[in-house]
């Protein structure tokens, strides 16, 4: 459970097997290496008021379903990567944010070479 309300640094490797809880004001979570959400947890939510940003060369891997009411950045070098068969959502006054730049991509993709459903009704901005 992440519910700091200012700001949370994910700095190693793991899995997350039951449930990723985010509270509502949770603040800035930041992911600098492999975070994955494997196929046995609960779907995940980044609710209204938190950010989570993935940094240069690390992976958000979620391979269950990922809603986003507040803010999700990829920064340059960094990927978010959905799992086979799972729906990505950007809800309305949610914002995803691909931050990447000439020659240093922010990589939205699929988990070995799936397909994932992909809906937007909040902000989708590219760079």
């Amino acid at each position: 459970r992440i519910g700091n309300g200012t700001i949370t640094n994910l700095t190693k490797s793991f899995s997350v097997t039951d449930r990723l809880l985010i509270d509502a004001g949770a603040g800035v979570i930041n992911i600098t290496d492999t975070v994955t959400i494997d196929t046995s947890a609960a779907d995940v939510t980044i609710p209204t008021s938190a950010t989570v940003v993935v940094r240069n060369g690390a992976t958000f891997r979620v391979l269950r379903n990922l809603t986003i009411q507040g803010v999700l950045k990829v920064e340059a070098g960094g990927t978010l990567e959905m799992g086979n068969g799972r729906t990505l959502t950007v809800s309305a006054g949610g914002v995803l944010q691909l931050a990447g730049a000439p020659g240093h991509i922010a990589k939205l993709d699929s988990n070995d070479a799936g397909r994932f459903t992909f809906n937007v009704a909040g902000d989708l901005n590219a760079e």
